[in-house]
């Protein structure tokens, strides 16, 4: 059967940005799982002043925001796991890829125009909802091609979220702290 020109294009993509940047897949995905990582860590990390700070939101408010994007979580990665069935995992990181990017693109003009709380929290929960089976996507494929040294591909994938998570997020928050 032939594969569609629409198809070809989410299989080639990738790969051609890979050849542009210079890198191995795996440490095109290492960097994909330490920018996840990065996602995760500011939301957890900045969300309550934003919230709080900006909005008005009161601490009950806040744990309610952050249940709800917990349970976007949760539900992105349960549509994940039959969404990866029927499509494979490749072209799911890269749709969901394209839901994070559309939902935080949102967030952020959501945060400079100071836009009604609603929509924030529904972009919110767009994009780090749709975090949850990202990261499983993007870690499977990672250890995909390494066989018996899937063991090292898991630890540079999980560490980069860590790392990046940690100093990335306290980086930003020090030249926009004073922004917010």
């Amino acid at each position: 059967s032939m594969v569609g020109s629409g198809e070809l294009w989410t299989y080639l993509w990738p790969s051609l940005v890979v050849l542009a940047i210079g890198v191995s897949p795996t440490s095109a995905l290492v960097l994909v799982a330490g920018l996840l990582g990065t996602l995760s860590f500011s939301w957890l990390g900045t969300s309550s002043f934003l919230l709080q700070g900006q909005y008005g939101v009161s601490a009950t408010g806040y744990a309610v925001i952050l249940g709800l994007t917990s349970l976007a979580f949760l539900l992105s990665a349960a549509v994940n796991s039959r969404l990866v069935l029927r499509i494979g995992a490749r072209t799911a990181l890269l749709r969901g890829l394209f839901v994070i990017i559309a939902g935080c693109s949102v967030l952020l003009v959501c945060i400079i125009v100071h836009a009604p709380l609603v929509v924030l929290v529904a972009a919110a929960l767009i994009g780090f909802g749709s975090y949850g089976g990202m990261i499983a996507n993007a870690q499977a494929l990672g250890m995909e091609e390494h066989g018996r040294a899937a063991g090292t591909a898991a630890a540079l994938l999980g560490s980069a979220q860590f790392l990046f998570g940690a100093f990335i997020p306290p980086i930003v928050t020090h030249y926009l702290g004073a922004t917010w």
